[in-house]
């Protein structure tokens, strides 16, 4: 057993039960984007997909109006369910959070020795 599947099983069995976790939509591409000559415009197919975490506000004294704002959400999920989801977090990202679009503001890898165990995203309303 690794960490990763430790921080894992601490989603899966502490957090979920008790209504904790929280689903973060991301658009995965599908295929490569396709270019239409007689529109001249280039399409990206995606298809959502899910990754569970945790999703609080930030507290009251990490509110500073500048880098984090008001209304400024914080996710933490395991870097187990973000490989299953096959996505990697960017910033400028676009997510859905309670059916309402989030930009990624900034991302936080935590590495566990080698690998990487858990990811922060500041998520801001769209």
């Amino acid at each position: 057993m690794t960490i990763r599947t430790v921080i894992a099983g601490v989603f899966t069995n502490k957090l979920t039960p008790r209504g904790l976790t929280a689903v973060l939509t991301f658009d995965k591409p599908t295929v490569t984007p396709t270019y239409d000559p007689a529109t001249g415009k280039t399409t990206n197919p995606t298809t959502p997909v899910n990754v569970v975490g945790a999703v609080t506000a930030y507290d009251h004294g990490l509110v500073n109006g500048d880098v984090i704002q008001r209304g400024d959400l914080q996710a933490i999920l395991s870097d187990v369910a973000i490989q299953a989801a096959a996505v990697e977090p960017k910033e400028g990202q676009v997510v859905q959070y309670t059916g309402d679009p989030f930009t990624i503001v900034s991302v936080t890898r935590y590495p566990v020795g080698e690998e990487v165990g858990a990811w922060e995203l500041q998520l801001r309303g769209s």
